[in-house]
């Protein structure tokens, strides 16, 4: 452990919050809103509460790229706020370059909002990379996020916000796995988190926002909750096909080899069966809901298009 003001970089923090604040000016809260308006709901790596909390007192409490991938992503939902639409819409790119730098220069002193504003950072068009993804790993486990933190003397808030944010990067590990073709970095033998509860969960419906456009926060949970369990099964088909040992063994039973696959497909056939099976009819393709964003094409990537990664 170690004083953050002792770190490097860290003298320089407070200016590039005030750049990143200067960018947005004076729509900050506004685009917070529609962040957790439409964002947050279906990718809850942030605590709702807290982060509003800080922000009433000064901006300048937040990790820089922290705040400003939350503004970058509030960014293309732009024109679902009637108070905005007809404005111009703030320097997108500036905030990229800032957001960049400033996750740079804390990775070496890493916290909770390390992790979150990588995960953020990671949803953006074109800003998944597996680079970043074996940073935040790395950051992970050493922020103790593959433990379990039930019996941990922390407040029962952080509690479920490590088991949100170690089942996130969980997610990235095994979707950054697929997409780049190299082998996923979180092992089940060493993973100890429990599974995320509904108490996990600080928000519910009646923290919903009934403006045109937004997200169902209930939803949302379920989407989250939903994509843990199918990337679960991503992590066994990984560790079943792509592994340079299974992929060796198929090599090595040359004439059998299309037996050998058949044979390992079929449990995990049955699994995405019976995860489709058993899929709430609410996250269902066709099920849509006047005013609301569908469950089923949330605003986050593929990593919560439950449809689209089944």
């Amino acid at each position: 452990m170690e004083l953050d003001q002792d770190t490097q970089n860290h003298a320089t923090e407070v200016e590039a919050l005030d750049a990143i604040e200067q960018i947005v000016a004076p729509h900050g809260l506004a685009l917070i809103k529609i962040f957790f308006r439409i964002v947050h709901p279906s990718f809850p790596v942030l605590h709702k509460r807290v982060f509003l909390e800080k922000y009433g007192r000064t901006h300048r409490e937040f990790s820089p790229p922290l705040l400003a991938v939350v503004y970058i992503l509030a960014l293309n939902w732009w024109s679902y706020s009637v108070n905005l639409a007809h404005l111009p819409m703030p320097n997108v790119a500036a905030l990229e370059v800032l957001a960049s730098k400033t996750f740079n220069d804390i990775i070496h002193r890493p916290k909770l909002s390390t992790i979150q504003a990588g995960l953020l950072l990671s949803q953006r068009p074109d800003g998944e990379s597996w680079t970043m993804t074996a940073q935040l790993v790395a950051i992970g486990q050493t922020l103790g996020l593959h433990l379990s933190s039930s019996s941990w003397k922390i407040p029962s808030w952080e509690k479920g916000l490590r088991k949100r944010l170690a089942w996130a990067l969980f997610m990235q590990d095994k979707w950054s796995a697929l997409i780049h073709g190299w082998p996923a970095q979180i092992h089940p033998e060493n993973w100890a988190v429990e599974p995320v509860a509904e108490d996990d969960f600080p928000e519910g419906a009646a923290d919903e926002d009934d403006e045109e456009g937004s997200s169902e926060v209930d939803q949302g949970r379920l989407v989250f909750t939903q994509m843990i369990t199918l990337s679960k099964i991503l992590s066994d088909i990984l560790r079943t096909f792509y592994s340079l040992r299974s992929m060796q063994e198929v090599e090595n039973a040359q004439a059998n080899g299309l037996h050998l696959i058949l044979e390992r497909a079929k449990p995990i056939q049955i699994k995405l069966k019976e995860w489709f099976a058993a899929l709430p009819m609410s996250l269902r393709m066709d099920n849509t809901k006047v005013k609301k964003l569908s469950s089923t094409s949330m605003p986050v990537s593929c990593l919560t298009s439950v449809g689209l990664a089944y």
